[in-house]
């Protein structure tokens, strides 16, 4: 079943905004409506907001490593260790 913007962001606690401005440019799929509307099915939703939490997680992993590797760096250079390789 075909649901509205306004509908979408009810159900899912945001503004009909979020949805037209950060979603669907993020690649929520939609169909074109009358007069600059969009319509929407509830499993193209789940699987973007999906996609969306899967990413998140990579990008805060990410993150943990790229700290992790900072201070390792930094303990290298404080510390003036060098690495060999033989």
């Amino acid at each position: 079943m075909l649901q509205t913007t306004q509908q979408i962001a009810e159900t899912y606690g945001v503004t009909p905004y979020t949805i037209t401005h950060n979603w669907i440019p993020k690649g929520l799929k939609h169909i074109p409506g009358a007069k600059k509307s969009f319509l929407f099915k509830n499993e193209w939703v789940e699987e973007f907001l999906e996609n969306q939490a899967e990413i998140c997680a990579l990008q805060r992993l990410n993150n943990k490593q790229h700290t992790a590797l900072k201070k390792i760096t930094k303990t290298i250079k404080k510390n003036n260790l060098k690495c060999f390789v033989s």
